[in-house]
């Protein structure tokens, strides 16, 4: 699973995109206080 995503899909940039960064950031700490543990969350696009 881990190669075929490597292959489809990249990493996505969101420097310039700071409100979805604080939308990731409160999804995190909601899910965070929902399992107890520490959630991280990736934004991949699919490679054209």
């Amino acid at each position: 699973m881990e190669s075929d995503r490597s292959r489809n899909y990249k990493l996505v940039d969101l420097r310039d995109h700071p409100e979805v960064i604080r939308q990731i950031t409160e999804a995190e700490q909601k899910l965070n206080q929902m399992i107890g543990e520490d959630v991280a969350l990736i934004a991949y696009v699919r490679k054209q």
